[in-house]
């Protein structure tokens, strides 16, 4: 008797351990948060950047002008992707910048190596805010005053800075 007693807790035990794994595992299969859709701005970055990574990784250096990423765009797009939706201007490339990360490329910067420095942008952006695009590939948003303040490649300053 005690024998079984023994073995029926033991499974009981394994059973309610095996039902809270799975109720757990249940939970972070919920709807969820929806991720939040992209603009057309942080779209059109994000084809700049694989555009230009596409062509810096096919010449071994970075792309010196647009007629050398041109290519790497969808057939007949390169103009959709090269012009802001938020202030109809094209975006300003820092041609001759590299995205291969590592300390040669970070000792081209202005100031510290603590922030990515921007190697595109919204030449005006729209109501004091403008999307940028790192060298690392990552698009964001920067107020007029991070703007200002923000990395740039070694000899590069902004119109209006």
């Amino acid at each position: 008797m005690c024998g079984s007693f023994q073995a029926y807790r033991f499974w009981t035990h394994r059973a309610v351990y095996l039902a809270l794994v799975v109720a757990v595992m249940m939970m972070g299969c919920g709807p969820g948060v929806k991720p939040r859709e992209r603009t057309e701005s942080e779209k059109n970055l994000h084809e700049i950047y694989k555009a230009y990574k596409q062509t810096e990784m096919r010449l071994n250096r970075p792309p010196r002008s647009l007629e050398e990423i041109a290519a790497a765009f969808p057939e007949g797009q390169a103009d959709k992707f090269l012009t802001s939706p938020n202030d109809q201007q094209p975006y300003v490339i820092v041609w001759g910048t590299s995205t291969i990360l590592g300390p040669a490329n970070y000792a081209q910067t202005q100031g510290t190596a603590a922030s990515v420095p921007i190697f595109a942008y919204e030449k005006r952006g729209n109501d004091g805010k403008r999307y940028v695009l790192t060298i690392m590939g990552r698009v964001e948003v920067l107020s007029d005053e991070e703007f200002r303040n923000a990395e740039f490649p070694a000899g590069h300053k902004p119109d209006g800075s």
